[in-house]
């Protein structure tokens, strides 16, 4: 997630693999920010990221505790494998 390889949109687009690259939702370029904190898909799974995911990377991406919320956000909501089904 730090370092953006991952099955998103934007990085398909980044290494031009020809994959679509929007996001189910429909929002026309699935990147790293938009499932974290826009995508209407992982609404359910939002509150595991706690109340400062607003600063992705100094709280999320760069603390321990802030790691911990972001590997059971993706672990509970599927968000970054590329055959989830929301």
């Amino acid at each position: 997630c730090h370092t953006g390889h991952a099955h998103t949109g934007e990085f398909y687009r980044r290494q031009t693999i020809d994959e679509p690259t929007s996001c189910k939702c429909g929002c026309a370029l699935q990147t790293r920010d938009h499932i974290l904190l826009n995508c209407p898909l992982h609404n359910t799974h939002r509150h595991l990221l706690g109340k400062g995911r607003q600063r992705l990377t100094r709280s999320l991406l760069g603390t321990e505790k802030g790691i911990s919320r972001l590997a059971a956000f993706l672990e509970q909501s599927g968000a970054y494998d590329k055959c989830h089904q929301p």
